[in-house]
C-alpha cells in the first residue's frame, strides 16, 4: 500500500564500483566484461565512480554463511530429527554445521549484517552514490541445469539486505549470458527499479 512509482529516476544516478577484495572474486571474464559494461554506461553520459569498499570481504562472507547455516539448522530442528536420511547431503550438511552455533554467535553475526548495511549507506553518502554496480555472477552463467552457479558477487547485498537487481547484460563466445547487478538504497526499492529501467536501456543500446 506505500510503493511510491510516481516520477523516480529522471535523473541520471551516480554509480559506484566496489573496488576491493569483494569484486576480486569475480573471473577473469567476468571482471572484464563488468569493466565494458561500466565503461559504456560512463560514455552513456552516467558519473562513474571506482570506490574502495568492503576491506573485510572475507569476514562478511563467513558472517553471512554462519547466518544461513544456523537459521537453517533451527527452522530444521524437528523435520531434521525425524527425516534425516531424506535430507540431500549438502543440506544435511549445512544443518549440521548451523547445530554448532551458538545463539551468542548467531546474534554477533545479525549485528554485523546491519553494521555492513550503514558503512555501504554511509559511503555512498560520502561520494553521493545513489546506486553500487556489480557483477551480477563470477562469470557467465553455468552451460548446464546442475548448478546456478556460484552466488558469492550477490552475497553481500543480500546479507545487508539492500535491494538488489540483475540486468542482462551480453553473452560470452560460448553464447551464455552475463549480468549487471544493481544495488540501492535501503528501503528505495522503488527508486532501484526505475533506475534499472533507464540502465537498462542504455546497456542494451
Amino acid at each position: 500500500g506505500d510503493w511510491e512509482s510516481g516520477n523516480l529516476g529522471r535523473k541520471r544516478p551516480s554509480l559506484g564500483i566496489p573496488e576491493g577484495p569483494y569484486l576480486e572474486k569475480a573471473s577473469v571474464e567476468g571482471l572484464a566484461h563488468f569493466r565494458q559494461t561500466a565503461a559504456k554506461l560512463a560514455e552513456a553520459g552516467y558519473t562513474v565512480k571506482s570506490v574502495p569498499v568492503m576491506a573485510d570481504f572475507e569476514e562478511i562472507y563467513a558472517r553471512h554463511n554462519l547466518i544461513v547455516a544456523a537459521e537453517a539448522a533451527r527452522v530444521h530442528k524437528e523435520w531434521y530429527a525425524q527425516y534425516k536420511a531424506l535430507y540431500h547431503w549438502k543440506t544435511a550438511e549445512l544443518i549440521e554445521r548451523g547445530q554448532k552455533i551458538s545463539g551468542e554467535q548467531l546474534a554477533d553475526a545479525v549485528a554485523g549484517r546491519e553494521k555492513l548495511r550503514e558503512e555501504l549507506t554511509a559511503v555512498m553518502d560520502t561520494h553521493n552514490l545513489d546506486l553500487w554496480l556489480s557483477p551480477a555472477a563470477p562469470g557467465p552463467a553455468p552451460a548446464g541445469l546442475d548448478s546456478t552457479g556460484d552466488p558469492v558477487m550477490n552475497l553481500p547485498w543480500t546479507h545487508s539486505g539492500l535491494p538488489t537487481l540483475t540486468l542482462p547484460s551480453g553473452f560470452n563466445d560460448a553464447g551464455l549470458p552475463l549480468g549487471l547487478e544493481l544495488n540501492g538504497r535501503w528501503y528505495e526499492d522503488e527508486m532501484l527499479l526505475a533506475y534499472g529501467r533507464q540502465i537498462e536501456a542504455a546497456i542494451s543500446r
